[in-house]
C-alpha cells in the first residue's frame, strides 16, 4: 500500500482469514485529522486513490468477486483511464516539441507580452 491504507488492508486480510465483526454504536476511539494529513491529501489526488483502490482489488480479489459482481471491469476500467491519461500526456509532448508549435509559439510571444500588459 503505497501511498496508505494499510488499515483498510489490513481490516480485509482478517475478514479472510475469517475473522469476526460486530458493529459498536459507541465511539471506542477518537481519529484526529490534522489540516496536512494522509487522509486529505489522498482524497484530494484522484491518482493516488485510484491507485489505492485498485491495489485493494488486486490484494483482496476473491473477497471482492464474491462481494461485488464485477472487481475484473473496475480494474479494467481504471487501467484504461490511466492508459488514456498517459496517451494523452504523450500527445500534448509530442505537440509541444514540434517545429511548427514553437515557431508559432515564438512568434507570438511578443504579442503575448503586450497582452498581458494591458490587463
Amino acid at each position: 500500500m503505497k501511498y496508505g491504507w494499510e488499515d483498510w488492508d489490513l481490516w480485509l486480510s482478517m475478514l479472510e482469514q475469517g475473522a469476526r465483526f460486530y458493529k459498536s454504536n459507541e465511539p471506542l476511539f477518537y481519529y484526529r485529522v490534522k489540516e496536512k494529513s494522509m487522509v486529505k491529501d489522498i482524497a484530494n489526488e484522484n491518482l493516488k486513490r485510484q491507485y489505492l483502490e485498485q491495489q485493494l482489488i488486486v490484494n483482496h480479489l476473491d473477497l471482492y468477486k464474491q462481494y461485488f459482481p464485477e472487481p475484473l471491469t473496475i480494474l479494467r476500467e481504471l487501467d484504461t483511464l490511466r492508459m488514456e491519461k498517459a496517451a494523452f500526456e504523450k500527445y500534448k509532448k509530442e505537440i509541444y516539441n514540434s517545429l511548427s508549435y514553437r515557431v508559432g509559439d515564438f512568434i507570438l510571444k511578443p504579442f503575448k507580452l503586450i497582452r498581458q500588459l494591458f490587463k
